[in-house]
């Protein structure tokens, strides 16, 4: 996609939020370890919304610091990543670069020397979280932070890695060869994913926004929901289409109920939303 169209889409976000200029509402960023999930943190990477990683998705901690599963994370921009359970510390590696945490410790190493954090890593879920800016700090990923009306905030994140190799890759491939020259990849951005899990269906609602700056048709928009299950990826249809206009700056919503035996091997969803037309 043409480098207008990204700077466009990341300035639209810009203005609409600046214009709010709303407080980051942190008690609305749930975190909860079962079946039922709700995140209003989302990263922009590369022009894809992450809206959910295994085991739980991202969450913000008591310091305000975004925290990310170790493990799903590093593995979208490529980095080796490994957890020693019995000293429980974790390294991730990227070519000449290292970070290295300890579980509960607000000591981290980047590169053999010792910083400190305002926050420390924690295991959730059996999975070990570390905050984002570490890694942001470590392997020099170009980043900006958000806040959205209303609670929420959006991180926004830029690095050919992420797009190089891994599930971005696969779904930039496939959305290529089915995306029109007339589609504009801006316009709408997701807000926050509700998500509930069991043995073989997953439904999701996802809620987004009018930022286009005028009036567009619900029909029109495609969000271009993505899953990753077990390195393969699937595009994903809403249950209905409407048929209504949606105001500048309005919100609104798509569910999804997504019945497949693999739905426990879920890794990542992924939105790359468009207007058609």
């Amino acid at each position: 996609m043409k480098i207008k169209h990204i700077v466009l889409s990341i300035v639209v976000i810009i203005s609409l939020i600046a214009v709010n200029n709303p407080a980051v509402n942190a008690a609305s960023l749930t975190y909860k370890e079962d079946s039922k999930y709700k995140q209003s943190i989302l990263l922009y990477i590369n022009e894809f919304y992450l809206l959910y990683t295994t085991p739980n998705g991202l969450y913000i901690d008591k310091q305000n610091r975004t925290m990310v599963p170790l493990r799903s994370f590093t593995k979208l921009f490529g980095a080796n990543a490994s957890y020693d359970a019995k000293s429980k510390t974790a390294v991730v590696k990227y070519e000449e670069q290292s970070l290295k945490l300890t579980l509960n410790s607000n000591t981290i190493y980047i590169n053999g020397e010792a910083q400190q954090m305002d926050t420390s890593s924690v295991m959730k879920n059996s999975s070990f979280y570390l905050p984002l800016k570490s890694i942001v700090d470590t392997f020099h990923i170009q980043s900006e932070q958000l806040s959205m009306n209303g609670g929420g905030r959006i991180i926004v994140l830029k690095d050919s890695r992420f797009v190089d190799q891994g599930p971005l890759k696969l779904i930039n491939e496939k959305k290529m060869k089915e995306q029109s020259s007339s589609d504009k990849n801006h316009g709408v951005f997701p807000r926050s994913i509700t998500l509930e899990k069991s043995k073989n269906i997953l439904q999701m609602k996802i809620d987004s926004q009018n930022v286009v700056g005028q009036k567009v048709n619900y029909s029109d928009v495609d969000l271009g929901v993505w899953l990753v299950m077990k390195n393969e990826v699937s595009k994903v249809t809403p249950l209905s289409t409407k048929d209504y206009v949606i105001g500048k700056g309005d919100l609104f919503s798509h569910q999804y109920t997504v019945k497949d035996s693999r739905i426990g091997d879920v890794e990542y969803i992924v939105s790359y939303p468009m207007l058609k037309n």
